[in-house]
């Protein structure tokens, strides 16, 4: 046995890879102790003895926050609002025709919300996307130019009785 400067024992360094097999067969060779098993069944049957009863507890509380989330906050697109959420806008790019794009828009109207308006201004939503390309919207200034072209269209096909084009969501593919 070699030694050190400071007199202790010089240990040979192992690698990984023989830690790994070592505790590996240290492992295997371990014979399981039958008193650490009644120990476990024991506490587990002493802490944990009514199961069935948690369990219960547990669908009691998720039915009660699932009804708290049907009678939550209303629809943000109601008539009441002036608010009226478009459908989904899905098209191709005009370049790279490979991108897609998906938008969702919500109309925020000065009185009340007239549908043939939404529905006309959701024509022409679609037939302008299809005319950019991907470079025109990349980034943010690009998608701030999109939102300020929108609007505009918005604005001449609704003669004024839309206030505001609200982004819901904005995907590219």
């Amino acid at each position: 046995m070699r030694l050190n400067d400071d007199g202790r024992a010089r240990r040979k360094r192992r690698s990984i890879e023989e830690e790994i097999r070592l505790a590996d067969d240290d492992h295997r060779h371990r014979r399981p102790d039958p008193a650490r098993r009644r120990r476990r069944w024991a506490v587990g049957t002493i802490v944990a003895p009514n199961i069935k009863g948690a369990k219960e507890i547990e669908q009691a509380k998720d039915a009660e926050a699932k009804k708290k989330a049907e009678e939550g906050l209303a629809r943000i697109s109601t008539e009441a609002n002036n608010v009226v959420q478009l459908e989904p806008i899905t098209s191709n790019l005009a370049y790279p025709s490979e991108n897609w794009v998906r938008l969702e828009v919500a109309l925020l109207f000065n009185g009340p919300p007239d549908v043939k308006v939404s529905e006309d201004i959701h024509q022409d939503i679609l037939a302008y996307i299809r005319t950019v390309s991907l470079q025109q919207i990349e980034g943010p200034r690009g998608f701030q130019y999109l939102k300020d072209d929108i609007q505009e269209r918005v604005d001449l096909r609704s003669q004024g009785r839309v206030s505001k084009v609200m982004f819901r969501t904005f995907v590219i593919e």
